[in-house]
């Protein structure tokens, strides 16, 4: 037992090499619990799996002091053992933190809306240029079920947005990019096409998606514009009463008015081509 051993490391029973180990390995979970606290919150929580595997590696070196003392070199050999494990699981998580510091680093400064959440919607980040584009901090909408009332307070559209977000989240349907109405903290309503995408790790699916918007009201606007003036065209060429039709550089008929349709027989929208 743990107190066993203890006893046997004071008495000087136990080999100096395990008594060395014990003396270390008995100061490291403190030790690491101070240093984690140290480490962002927001951070650790992205990276489930290697916390995990860092539990059982301290679960491991727990274990050794459950067998009674009878064998002093095969609990220095585990004592060993388990810490070579632990060091190696923490240096991953170390490694981990440091690539999505990175990847955040460069979603941070981009100009594009950009927020990274975890697949039960949690809002780990939230970039300058989303707030610009939503008006609201992330403190504001620290995750999805705050987030969908504030951007969407029509009660049905907003059901319907939530469940295309659900489905997309879960991996129930594979919706990479879905064009949005939001409305802005200060009322403004945008039209936004979002994009989602899994941040891999290692060449594995993790618990976190990159979410980006992209603001295409002014485009929307200019395109309906646009089909406006076309179809007004349309109906000013078909009242002419003179033949009027287009060709392109290789004489092929783009378009004609309706006087051009009735004197080749044919129906305006055949004459193309």
């Amino acid at each position: 037992e743990k107190n066993k051993i203890a006893a046997a490391a004071a008495k000087e029973e136990m080999p100096p090499s395990a008594k060395k180990k014990w003396m270390k390995i008995s100061g490291l979970g403190g030790a690491l619990k101070k240093g984690s606290q140290k480490v962002s919150g927001s951070i650790v929580k992205k990276f489930k799996s290697d916390k995990t595997k860092l539990k059982k590696s301290l679960s491991s070196i727990t274990n050794v002091y459950k067998y009674p003392v009878k064998d002093i070199t095969t609990i220095d050999n585990k004592i060993t053992q388990s810490m070579r494990v632990l060091l190696s699981d923490l240096g991953k998580v170390e490694k981990s933190i440091h690539e999505l510091q990175q990847l955040w680093n460069i979603y941070s400064q981009s100009p594009i809306p950009t927020l990274i959440s975890s697949k039960e919607g949690k809002f780990i980040e939230y970039n300058e240029a989303m707030f610009e584009l939503t008006g609201y901090t992330s403190e504001e909408v620290p995750d999805i079920e705050a987030w969908m009332p504030m951007l969407y307070p029509d009660e049905e559209y907003r059901s319907k947005v939530i469940e295309i977000s659900r489905k997309s989240r879960q991996g129930e349907i594979d919706v990479k990019r879905e064009e949005f109405i939001i409305t802005r903290k200060d009322g403004e309503k945008r039209r936004v096409e979002f994009s989602v995408y899994d941040i891999l790790h290692e060449g594995k699916p993790t618990d976190l998606q990159v979410i980006q918007g992209e603001d295409i009201t002014e485009r929307k606007k200019a395109y309906k514009e646009l089909r406006q003036k076309t179809e007004e065209q349309e109906v000013l060429l078909s009242s002419i009463p003179a033949f009027v039709y287009y060709k392109d550089t290789e004489s092929r008929l783009i378009a004609a008015n309706r006087a051009f349709a009735e004197m080749v027989n044919t129906p305006v929208d055949q004459l193309a081509g």
